[in-house]
Formats: structure tokens, sequence, C-alpha cells
């Protein structure tokens, strides 16, 4: 039996444990936060919350290993055993980030061959269906609302095959029911896939889907040069 090529091979657990991340100003070096530990399992939605300025998105980016922290480290660990190197990662952005020129298929083509993987039709009409989708597969992202922007951008990210879903303020630029409907669609793929997905908001309507929340607290300690 042929294995799904939408659905990650393996599932990863994100363990972060005494993160500190800073960034160099005029008069120094300012910690935006430290001492974050989290550990976000496959099935689960761990909901990263805080004001703005906070380091939310900053803390997703570590994980992606696009901004290295001064302090700490982040493990991943496969299939419930030894410690691996970072797996795949699917990012959700805040403004969906779909590339204007090409419809909803071919952008979640674009993801899954730029991961090397096969989508074939069946499995992309599949995954759009999933995500309340189908029938837009031909539209331009200017033909659709913001919520279906987004929810191509997440089959985009889930397209890759990525264990790993990391998600920047989903429903900052959607309305509430949009807002809901998308709280709901991250429970369901975190469930069903299963994939381990870490949302960074402030908004009640995602963190009430959350399995499990981890609150930043804003640090503007300067350290020495």
């Amino acid at each position: 039996m042929a294995t799904d090529p939408v659905h990650p091979v393996e599932t990863i657990t994100v363990r972060v444990d005494d993160l500190a991340v800073a960034y160099r100003s005029g008069r120094g070096r300012v910690r935006v936060f430290e001492g974050v530990r989290l550990v976000a399992a496959p099935g689960q939605i761990t909901a990263i919350t805080g004001p703005s300025g906070s380091g939310k998105t900053s803390l997703l980016h570590v994980i992606a290993g696009i901004v290295e922290p001064v302090e700490g480290t982040v493990e991943f660990i496969a299939d419930g055993a030894a410690p691996t190197a970072r797996p795949r990662i699917g990012f959700v952005y805040q403004d969906h980030r779909l590339v204007p020129f090409l419809t909803a298929e071919e952008n979640v083509h674009l993801a899954a061959e730029v991961a090397g993987r096969t989508l074939p039709e069946p499995e992309l009409v599949s995954l759009l269906q999933h995500l309340g989708v189908d029938g837009l597969q031909r539209s331009l992202p200017d033909e659709l609302s913001g919520g279906e922007q987004q929810r191509v951008a997440i089959a985009r990210a889930v397209a890759s095959g990525a264990p790993v879903l990391l998600v920047d303020e989903p429903t900052a630029s959607v309305d509430r029911e949009a807002a809901r409907s998308i709280g709901a669609l991250f429970r369901d793929l975190a469930r069903s896939w299963p994939v381990t997905v870490l949302v960074a908001t402030h908004d009640p309507l995602i963190i009430a889907t959350a399995d499990v929340v981890v609150p930043i607290t804003a640090r503007s300690r300067r350290s020495p040069r």
C-alpha cells in the first residue's frame, strides 16, 4: 500500500530548555526573553502567548533555526526516542506569503516540490477538502478571502510533509468567524495528521484550542556587549 505523501513520515517532539534571545542595540545587548521552557508533543497544539514585543515570533524563529539563541537548547525527539537533527518544518506566516501569480493548487504543489515530495492530484484534493478550500484550486491569492488565503497557506505548509508546524499569529488579519474556524482547523490537523503545532498568538479563540499554553513575559534587561 502506497504511503500518503502528505502525512509526515515521523512524529517529532520539540523540547525547549532555558532559552534566551537577545539583540544588539546602540547601548548593549537587550534580552527579548529568557528562561523559556516548553515541550510540544505530536498531536497537540502548543500556544505561545504574550504581549506584543514579548518575543513570540522570535521563539518560533529559534525553533526553526532562523535565529540563534544566546542561551539554552532546542531539541527534536523523533518518534518518542532519541534526539535527532532539526526536521523539516512548515511555517505559516501572519501575512500568508502566497506567491501572487500562482493559483492555490500551484502554491501547494510548489511547497511539495521544494521539499522533494510528490503530491498527486487525489492527495491535493483531499488536503484542500480537509482544509475547507476545495473548489478554489485554480483561484489566485487575490481572488480569495483572508481566511481562504490562510487556509491555503496552511495547506502549503502541510504539503511539505513537515512533522512540525510553526504558526505566527494566524488570525491577525481575519474576522472572528474565520478565526474560530482556523482554530478548529489546527486542532483537527494536530490530531488527525498528526503533527506538532506551535502557535504564537494572543487570540483567545486560538488559545482556547490549545493543549498547552506557554506565556512569555517581555524582558528588556541589558547585558554586557
